[in-house]
């Protein structure tokens, strides 16, 4: 399990805030930059997901 570990952003969102908590900087912006990471992949494949839901295709914007 330890080895999986760094592939969850729920290790990213409790590892960076503890390394913010000592000072170090770049094991904390390593950390948001996962969870931004994450929240952009999210994003990405919801906002097509939620136009596909409501019929809002490419076909219906012509």
């Amino acid at each position: 399990m330890r080895a999986s570990g760094p592939a969850s952003p729920g290790y990213w969102g409790a590892d960076c805030p503890r390394h913010a908590a000592v000072g170090d900087t770049g094991r904390t912006l390593t950390g948001i930059a996962a969870l931004l990471a994450v929240a952009v992949a999210v994003a990405g494949g919801a906002t097509p997901a939620w136009r596909v839901s409501r019929e809002w295709g490419r076909a219906t914007a012509m």
